[in-house]
């Protein structure tokens, strides 16, 4: 699907679809695409994350642009260029994606946050 990037768009719940490449059952992650492609400047996803699941630190992402994450619900452990911060309820940590990063639910409870990568270079056409 590609899009102007000066076209407005609606995303309703009912069209949402997981992203396979970064929701993992035995890792204990689902992340849904929150706009309808990647054709833009912003991905964003929502993610709910199971205790004790995440990103194994091990295979940590890493790509150009910048990302944030705002914690909604429970409490993440981010890794980032080897360094560990706790990001609770209503934290947002943001970081230049090109530095390896990961995250874990280390806490006792579901957590839920919303993920916005912003590309770089020139916007799409």
């Amino acid at each position: 699907m590609n899009r102007s990037a000066n076209e407005v768009v609606l995303m309703p719940k009912s069209k949402r679809i997981a992203v396979a490449a970064y929701s993992s059952e035995k890792e204990g992650r689902y992340l849904e695409r929150l706009v309808p492609d990647s054709n833009r400047m912003l991905d964003v996803y929502a993610g709910t994350i199971q205790p004790g699941g995440g990103q194994n630190p091990e295979e940590p992402s890493q790509h150009e642009g910048e990302e944030l994450c705002y914690v909604l619900s429970g409490k993440l452990n981010f890794i980032i260029d080897g360094k560990n911060y706790l990001v609770e309820a209503g934290d947002l940590i943001y970081y230049p994606s090109n530095f390896k990063h990961s995250f874990r639910n280390l806490g006792p409870e579901l957590s839920t946050a919303i993920w916005v990568e912003m590309m770089v270079g020139d916007p799409p056409v």
